[in-house]
């Protein structure tokens, strides 16, 4: 049987810490709709994984850019 794990959830503030911007750009990020998020009892939460995706998806296409 394919198990998978189970999907980490962070906060923003933690998450702006982990990838190495402010608090302030991923609230940004989350009104403007580039990363997404979920509310769940009134907290915010972002999933990790698939952030890490869209990111890695941006900076595939940003170093594609500069060439």
């Amino acid at each position: 049987m394919n198990e998978t794990a189970p999907t980490k959830y962070m906060r923003p503030k933690p998450f702006a810490l982990r990838t190495g911007v402010s608090g302030r750009t991923v609230y940004r990020w989350i009104d403007l709709k580039i990363i997404p998020s979920y509310k769940f009892q009134g907290v915010l939460l972002i999933d990790v994984d698939e952030v890490d995706l869209i990111i890695k998806g941006l900076r595939r296409h940003e170093i594609k850019a500069q060439t």
